[in-house]
């Protein structure tokens, strides 16, 4: 899709459980992207992006958020009108699990 991709850094941020990378994308826009690096940090994301990817309708972002064995009945949600909000989960990560 794009042979000849490349990105311009421009700045590298970085903070207690998170690093972000400035740059200038392949369109020439400046953006960032945020790389979290403790296993809550990542939990937090996940919680975001379901509940944006749902509230949005965004299907495929969605898909992305949960198991393989989740079916995603598409029909039955199309019709419903949310809005999430979200405060600060508890969460508890054992091992490789989290919860």
């Amino acid at each position: 899709m794009y042979p000849n991709l490349k990105f311009e850094l421009l700045d590298v941020m970085w903070g207690l459980s998170s690093v972000v990378l400035y740059y200038v994308n392949q369109k020439g826009s400046r953006t960032g992207k945020v790389f979290r690096t403790d296993d809550e940090g990542q939990i937090r994301q996940l919680i975001a992006r379901f509940a944006n990817s749902f509230d949005l309708k965004a299907w495929d972002a969605l898909r992305e958020c949960l198991a393989e064995s989740v079916e995603l009945r598409r029909r039955a949600l199309d019709s419903l009108k949310t809005h999430h909000l979200a405060g600060y989960p508890e969460i508890t990560v054992e091992g490789a699990r989290g919860r």
